[in-house]
């Protein structure tokens, strides 16, 4: 945990605030109903096999 190694660095007089491997980001996906699907040919152009995840981008903000 990344928490501890800065725990122990800064017990050993290291006080850089470097962590030696940080998580960047976490991430929460819902879970996915096996429904609905592309065929597996389409859904690699898509980028997706669920179609209610297919979200093309448009170049816009959303809700102009």
């Amino acid at each position: 945990m990344n928490s501890d190694r800065y725990s122990s660095a800064r017990s050993q007089g290291q006080t850089t605030g470097k962590i030696e491997s940080p998580s960047l980001a976490m991430a929460y996906v819902f879970w996915q109903d096996w429904e609905n699907l592309y065929k597996p040919e389409d859904g690699y152009v898509q980028g997706t096999v669920f179609k209610q995840l297919n979200k093309p981008f448009t170049g816009r903000r959303w809700g102009k």
